[in-house]
């Protein structure tokens, strides 16, 4: 009795002492498969787009690759052996996500191109050699991929925290440095980025400047106009942070702010913020201070390099001239930096999260097998009269009895029929014990699945809280913008001469004869209607939506852009439920002009991107589509975007010539009232579209992108 009685108090020993060879087999088996199919899964997720932290590891041709960057910009660099040339080699791999990107692809696969055109004409030029490029299989994605001269070295920035550089010293950076943005520009190609990351100070070659990274390098030859934007904060040129078009001169300036960090160790513009100091480059003058001990003719073209007009600043050629005799001519070189090699380890996986997830796979796994194997000998159970208990109280009691029957056989000799029972005993208890665990079990998820629910109730809360907050402050601004907004414009009346302006050698037949006009003085919204103000008239249920063309404002967002694929009566039926009504031909050729009878534009006789928003992208109009009001200078009246944005409805219909046209400013109902007459030009027409004197009609249902409308009212 005493050899059975020990495992009632081990409950583990029971469980392996009933299960037969077969079942423990399944389990071994088990426990192999579960962790076996982990670690090759978590192997290839970790390996799959190289996000695995270790070096060593082989892509195509390239082996022993050590990672140099995997985040941030637009790829992952290794340090590599080209297995075909032996030779160590840079290769940069386009991110996966950007890949599907065109033109993401051709700006980087264009770094090669331009490293390649500049070796081409200046094989000396200090920058990398381009080996080659083309697509490389990277788990199961072909990948655009560029190979690049490794060079040994370090780059300038921990070269200025471990030194300070003299006079001499940067100059002979500079002159260096300047022979290789020459030769990129004589090509086309302006950096963007100078900055002393980008700069690596070869190894071997009296520190020799390399320049590197030509991925957001411009093309000044293409027809394309691109600003700013690229680049980073503390190296940024004014013009880049306000999002003008670059030039030779923007890397001019970069490499001033490198020159005076080698000379001052800090840089000369900084903030607690990218935007702090971008705001710096643009508006404060550098702090000359920190410059202390420097010679004033070196101190002079620093400053000269920093001006904020790029015209101000000296040319290449002309700094090159600038730099003394003896850095020319190799007399002067750069004292020796101390180059620290680091050794990079190879890293092993860490398997220990695989192995723990494939156990705990496992461990769900082996209740369920011994669940199977205790159900196939349930019978043996049921044979010695032991009934299942509907609960876990029942089945302890009955546990009882057998054990108290099996005394009794042992005290009349009968040993058979006690194992028996033993036996019996021991398959409840199991049953038993499973029972409790999958009991405790289940309290334990109840209550996690209490503190989620608890957790998720007050992070729901917590979060319908700042969503409140959030709409309530857009809402106010929303309102203090549409108040900003919703202002008109008094226009005094007066005389004017309506059609082709004098001097205009674009105007059309529908343009004469050229009549003289009173105009009545009225009331013009300052503003073009907006979706804002238009998304109320709808939620009143007096206005109906817009047309659904892939290009309209409606619905978008676009809250302080023109209301547009609006039809004549939808800005009729707005300009009513606002107490206004649509503006006359007359009227509106009035007020745009705003009092010059002699202006072909609403500014004067020239036109560019700066002043109105049309057909293309530059200067100040960076929008493809529609810009937010009042984004370019008003007329002489105070009017905004009389032209260009969207063509605005007014209420006459289409008539081919003037003749016969009113003379009083009143709008023109007779002739084919089925046409309506709409001015201005749009975000998708040219110039000539813009002129003041310009007119065009469409079906008065049409509810196209281009047309929006503002209103009018009488005195």
């Amino acid at each position: 009795m005493r050899q059975f009685e020990r495992f009632k108090y081990i409950p583990i020993f029971e469980i392996i002492f009933v299960m037969n060879s077969q079942t423990i087999l399944i389990i071994i088996l088990t426990n192999i498969i579960s962790i076996s199919l982990v670690i090759i899964i978590y192997l290839l997720i970790k390996n799959r787009g190289f996000s695995a932290q270790t070096t060593g590891f082989t892509l195509g041709p390239y082996r022993n690759l050590i990672i140099l960057s995997e985040k941030g910009g637009m790829a992952k660099i290794y340090k590599a052996q080209n297995s075909q040339t032996g030779e160590e080699c840079i290769i940069k791999v386009l991110r996966q996500e950007l890949a599907g990107d065109e033109e993401v692809v051709k700006k980087f696969i264009r770094e090669g191109e331009i490293l390649k055109k500049i070796k081409r004409e200046a094989p000396d030029a200090p920058i990398p050699f381009f080996r080659r490029s083309g697509t490389i299989r990277t788990g199961l994605s072909e990948l655009p991929f560029i190979e690049l001269e490794y060079i040994e070295g370090i780059d300038l920035s921990e070269a200025i925290a471990r030194k300070k550089f003299t006079e001499e010293e940067v100059e002979v950076l500079a002159y260096k440095i300047l022979k290789g943005l020459k030769e990129a520009h004589s090509i086309g190609a302006i950096h963007r980025d100078i900055k002393p990351q980008n700069i690596i100070l070869r190894e071997g070659k009296a520190g020799e400047p390399v320049i590197i990274d030509f991925g957001v390098a411009k093309d000044i030859t293409s027809k394309s106009v691109t600003a700013g934007g690229y680049g980073t904060a503390s190296y940024m040129s004014p013009e880049q942070v306000s999002g003008e078009a670059v030039t030779e001169k923007t890397d001019i300036y970069s490499l001033g702010v490198v020159l005076y960090e080698c000379l001052s160790g800090e840089k000369p513009f900084e903030g607690e913020s990218p935007f702090e100091v971008m705001r710096k480059q643009r508006e404060e003058a550098p702090d000359t201070s920190k410059l202390k001990g420097v010679s004033e003719r070196v101190k002079d073209i620093i400053l000269e390099m920093l001006t904020k007009d790029p015209e101000g600043r000296p040319s290449v050629e002309e700094l090159m001239g600038r730099i003394r005799e003896e850095v020319k001519t190799g007399k002067i070189k750069l004292e020796k930096v101390e180059f620290k090699k680091e050794s990079v380890g190879r890293k092993r996986v860490n398997l220990i999260k695989p192995v723990a997830i494939g156990v705990l796979i496992s461990a769900i796994l082996i209740p369920i097998i011994i669940t199977i194997k205790s159900k196939e000998r349930g019978d043996g159970i049921k044979r010695e009269g032991v009934r299942e208990g509907s609960n876990l109280e029942q089945k302890e009691r009955i546990a009882e009895d057998i054990i108290k029957e099996a005394e009794v056989m042992l005290s009349y000799k009968d040993i058979e029929g006690a194992e028996k029972k033993i036996k019996a005993y021991k398959e409840l208890r199991i049953d038993y014990l499973k029972e409790k665990e999958y009991e405790i079990k289940e309290k334990i998820i109840k209550i996690k699945e209490d503190l989620i629910k608890e957790a998720e109730e007050k992070a729901k809360k917590e979060a319908e809280a700042i969503a409140k907050k959030i709409k309530e402050e857009e809402e106010r601004k929303r309102e203090e913008e549409e108040k900003k907004h919703s202002s008109m414009v008094y226009i005094k009346g007066g005389g004017f001469f309506m059609g082709c302006t004098e001097g205009d050698g674009e105007c059309d037949s529908d343009e004469h004869p050229r009549h003289y006009v009173n105009v009545n003085s009225f009331w013009m919204d300052r503003y073009e209607v907006t979706a804002s103000e238009y998304r109320k008239c709808v939620e009143s249920g007096k206005c109906s939506k817009p047309g659904p063309d892939e290009n309209c404002n409606w619905g978008k967002g676009r809250d302080n852009h023109p209301i547009n694929c609006v039809s004549l009566d939808q800005a009729k039926t707005y300009c009513e439920w606002m107490g206004k009504r649509l503006p006359t031909e007359a009227e509106w050729e009035y007020a745009a002009r705003g009092g010059r009878n002699d202006w072909i534009y609403p500014w004067g006789n020239d036109i560019s991107h700066n002043n109105a928003n049309y057909l293309g992208v530059e200067g100040r109009d960076q929008w493809e589509d529609t810009s937010p009001i009042g984004s370019f200078d008003p007329n002489g009246f105070g009017l905004y975007d009389m032209a260009g944005n969207v063509w605005e409805w007014v209420e006459d219909c289409e008539n081919g010539r003037y003749n016969g046209a009113p003379v009083d400013g009143s709008a023109w109902l007779s002739g084919d009232c089925r046409w309506r007459v709409f001015r201005g030009g749009s975000w998708d027409y040219d110039p000539r579209f813009l002129r003041v004197s310009d007119r065009y009609w469409w079906n008065q249902s049409v509810r196209d992108s281009y047309f929006g409308f503002r209103c009018a009212r009488t005195n």
